[in-house]
């Protein structure tokens, strides 16, 4: 193959951290490796993480953890409050490792990373697959696979693929000599592949797709008539044609939700509205980050739906010009509080979500005669001097008086928090509540 074919096949790389969650937890506790342990949901409600022992003892993902307490109980199985500040700040190490291999990345996810392998000074992409990966496990205590192909789709295929088989030692290559290979490509089920839902994967397998060969031999018409242009783009990457280049700077969110179930039901008016406060400010700061304002601003409460008597109640404020600052928001949020409280209710979950959002990254016009424009300049460089000084020091320290009050009781439960994160909350109770982090 000449070097042309050899750039294509290497193009783009996915690493993927193994089991990620359940990694950042035995790099804070030893003692967990090489047992089984499971990290729970929100709430301790359902599994989201297994280690491999985990999993060979049939443990399946998304399980409610109280149909298997018993079990995991049984067999020495260790368990996990998930712990999102821990997961993000890991994730934040691995990228930057990253970024000294190959500058040009893309986020896919909080475990996942696509990036850019077509490297003219290195020869052996593997080689350097293998460089980027014990780097990762040296400086980051993670465990990585690495899988290298001409498309995002086989990209991904060859990290499972890596992860599943320790003959790769942690990369595979998925070259032309693989995905050109029709007995190999029959070992990969349609429900493997990237993109490929349970809806399209029981039409496809109906049809007789249900192999990635049989996707890559299928009638593109047909593909594109029955299924759309998504899986018409599938079926060309198995192919080997790029349909999905590479997109370090990622599209802005058109929405921003921050919500969560509460560990006690919630009864009185102050501590629903303190709840409130909280994912507010850590939406406001997410909203800020992206350079984004919110028109419209939704305040939501909910009891349990599992109950007979299951109430949901939901408050729409419209801000004209679109806003971004905690005050405004706040505002926003007492004008419609008595709405969503009723006596008598017990709140199980409640949130917020901005919707309607204004790209502000190269700039807002405003309006010549609005009287309301110098207030809101005045807010928009206010938040921006206060998320400054909150990032130099290292911590949520300037925030709004209500966050301050550290009797909490609607916390989402966490009773299986690692020793160390217990450590870390009790020393610093006045942080936790306005860090987006832990929202």
């Amino acid at each position: 193959m000449d070097i042309l074919g050899k750039l294509h096949d290497r193009r783009i790389g996915l690493s993927d951290a193994n089991n990620f969650f359940v990694s950042c937890e035995r790099r804070e506790d030893s003692k967990l490796k090489g047992v089984p342990v499971v990290v729970l949901s929100n709430n301790d409600g359902c599994v989201v993480s297994r280690s491999n022992e985990a999993k060979s003892l049939g443990i399946k993902m998304g399980q409610p953890f109280f149909q298997i307490k018993q079990f995991v109980e049984h067999y020495g199985v260790a368990v996990c409050s998930g712990n999102m500040s821990l997961y993000k700040k890991v994730s934040a190490e691995i990228r930057e490792v990253y970024k000294r291999f190959c500058p040009d990345i893309e986020v896919y996810s909080i475990d996942e990373c696509f990036f850019n392998m077509a490297l003219l000074a290195e020869k052996d992409p593997v080689s350097y697959a293998q460089k980027i990966r014990s780097t990762v496990l040296t400086e980051c205590d993670i465990p990585v696979s690495i899988g290298i192909a001409p498309t995002k789709t086989l990209a991904k295929l060859a990290s499972e693929y890596a992860k599943k088989h320790e003959e790769c030692g942690g990369v595979f290559f998925f070259d032309a000599v693989h995905y050109m290979d029709k007995d190999f490509m029959s070992n990969f089920g349609v429900a493997d592949i990237w993109g490929i839902g349970k809806k399209s994967y029981n039409d496809l397998t109906f049809r007789g797709i249900k192999t990635a060969k049989d996707l890559q031999e299928a009638d593109e018409l047909f593909i594109k008539k029955r299924y759309g242009t998504p899986m018409l783009c599938t079926a060309k990457e198995l192919n080997g044609f790029l349909c999905y280049p590479l997109v370090p700077r990622r599209p802005k969110q058109k929405q921003i939700c921050v919500s969560r179930s509460f560990g006690t039901r919630v009864t009185d008016r102050e501590n629903l509205r303190n709840a409130l406060i909280c994912f507010t400010v850590a939406a406001a700061k997410t909203l800020r980050a992206t350079k984004q304002k919110a028109r419209s601003l939704t305040f939501y409460a909910a009891t349990n739906r599992f109950n007979a008597d299951y109430c949901s109640l939901s408050e729409e404020v419209t801000i004209k010009n679109g806003t971004s600052s905690d005050r405004e928001i706040l505002a926003a949020l007492d004008s419609v509080i008595d709405k969503l409280f009723r006596s008598g209710l017990a709140y199980k979950k409640a949130g917020v979500v901005f919707s309607n959002l204004i790209d502000c990254e190269d700039g807002f016009q405003l309006s010549l005669f609005d009287e309301e424009n110098n207030s809101q300049q005045k807010q928009d460089r206010a938040m921006e001097a206060i998320d400054k000084l909150n990032s130099q020091i290292g911590h949520v320290a300037v925030k709004p008086a209500a966050l301050f009050d550290t009797s909490v009781t609607w916390k989402s439960r966490a009773d299986f928090k690692s020793k160390k994160s217990n450590e870390v909350t009790k020393t610093e109770q006045l942080r936790f509540q306005s860090n987006a982090d832990d929202y």
